[in-house]
């Protein structure tokens, strides 16, 4: 265990490889679907990206989780408290971990293996120079902790969410604030020291992502079964990066450019207008601002199709101007601070068009499985999606259940009920194997297809 952490402490794995067959469902040709042990973890990396670049002004991240409208405002309510109480303590190293430990939404080994990461993590990070460095650093460390047979497979949970997250977290940081390719080299952000803010950021970051986990896990235990703990973790590290930029270290009292832009959650057409809302400017408010839209991924002069100011945070792209030969945007920023001009170090985007509004969620359910609580002789498990499901018109769900590969080592099952529904029962049966449940989400504008490996074994942990 010690070795892994030493490393890097919190990755990827995942409690199995899978595939199955239904006997209410079509049986799904193996090969449109690539094994991979660690998608059940890059899952929740994948989407929280998507937010923060995409959504984190426009998209309440609290909507992901599937809760009864009175079990979700206590969750807010008890978050909202929790991580006000970091803002107010800003100077306290590892404020999120301490507190965390304290109310008992973090055990105490989760507690001290969090605390090895992050003494092993800042370091190495330092010696990265690259954006995919810094991928591949949390990638590797994700194939330690899957070949780790100490560790406990809840820890294992745990720590692959937080991987996860952090890594998605940290992508964005990076891409905003440090980016080789472009006119400043140097630039490594505005005002204070980027390995400060970076590790604040990143402190903050794991800390929220465990201890909203725990939060969550005991706000509801019946909603969507097993593993519905995890969106817990996206959803603390969502909401703290929207305010966290400017919350760690000197950067408290700012006027700035935005950290971040995002757009509507709706399914865009051509000629429509686009609206933006950029973020993180700090909390003196800018007196107006700049915006400048290129296309293409081509940031030359000739690609800014359109440019404009605003006195507030949010600007509407007239539709006229956007045309089918327009494929993705970027916006660039100038915040006016008592007259004086803060730039955006880097683009916001790029927007993928035919991205906005796509259905972009996690399945959540047992991945685990003793074979003794399979079969007829025990309750079907539940499996569930949380994410930004149910807000476009039209939006349907469709189920199945893929064979493994492995032939005679294929779990099997049954759907105990319609696979057309945003949550399904699965009645495992009781040989030993792999499997993977399958969900399509299909909108008017789009189509998502997610993944969740299960294995039943025996003598193992359910979780």
């Amino acid at each position: 265990m010690k070795k892994v952490i030493l490393v890097f402490g919190l990755i990827s794995v995942i409690s199995s490889c899978h595939q199955d067959l239904n006997e209410s469902s079509r049986y799904v040709d193996a090969s449109e679907f690539e094994f991979n042990k660690l998608s059940n973890y890059s899952q929740y990396e994948d989407l929280l990206y998507k937010h923060i670049k995409y959504y984190s002004a426009t998209v309440d991240p609290f909507e992901y989780v599937e809760l009864a409208d009175e079990e979700k405002s206590k969750f807010k309510t008890d978050f909202n408290e929790f991580y006000l109480g970091g803002v107010e303590n800003t100077g306290e190293s590892r404020f999120y971990l301490k507190s965390g430990l304290e109310l008992g939404l973090i055990q105490p080994r989760q507690y001290e293996i969090l605390n090895e990461y992050l003494d092993e993590l800042i370091p190495k990070i330092q010696t990265v120079s690259t954006l995919v460095e810094l991928e591949e650093l949390f990638d590797v460390q994700a194939e330690l902790i899957l070949d780790d047979k100490e560790m406990p497979d809840l820890n294992r949970e745990m720590l692959l969410i937080d991987n996860y997250v952090a890594k998605a977290a940290l992508k964005y940081y990076w891409e905003r604030n440090f980016d080789p390719s472009f006119l400043d080299p140097n630039a490594r952000i505005q005002a204070c020291g980027f390995w400060d803010k970076a590790f604040c950021y990143l402190e903050s970051v794991l800390g929220l992502a465990s201890a909203t986990a725990g939060m969550l896990g005991t706000a509801s235990k019946a909603s969507w079964g097993a593993g519905f703990w995890k969106i817990g973790a996206l959803i603390g590290v969502a909401v703290g990066i929207y305010n966290g930029i400017t919350s760690c270290g000197c950067d408290k009292n700012v006027c700035q450019s935005f950290q971040g832009v995002s757009v509507p959650f709706a399914c865009y057409t051509y000629g429509n207008s686009l609206t933006f809302k950029g973020w993180g400017q700090g909390n003196i408010a800018p007196s107006s601002f700049d915006w400048a839209f290129y296309k293409n991924e081509n940031l030359n002069t000739a690609s800014n199709f359109y440019s404009g100011n605003s006195t507030g945070d949010t600007f509407v792209l007239p539709g006229s101007y956007i045309n089918s030969s327009i494929n993705t945007i970027a916006v660039r920023n100038i915040a006016y601070c008592s007259g004086i001009q803060n730039f955006s170090p880097y683009p916001f985007g790029w927007f993928d068009l035919s991205e906005i509004g796509k259905p972009d969620f996690v399945i959540t359910g047992p991945t685990s499985i003793p074979v003794s609580q399979t079969g007829y002789n025990w309750s079907p498990q539940l499996y569930g999606n949380q994410g930004n499901l149910g807000q476009i018109a039209g939006e349907t769900y469709y189920w199945e259940l893929i064979p493994s590969g492995y032939p005679g080592f294929s779990a099997t099952g049954t759907f105990m009920g319609p696979q057309t529904e945003q949550g399904i029962n699965i009645r495992w049966n009781s040989n030993p194997g792999y499997a993977t449940v399958k969900l399509t989400v299909t909108t008017g504008c789009s189509v998502d297809v997610k993944y969740l490996n299960v294995q039943i074994v025996a003598g193992q942990q359910y979780y």
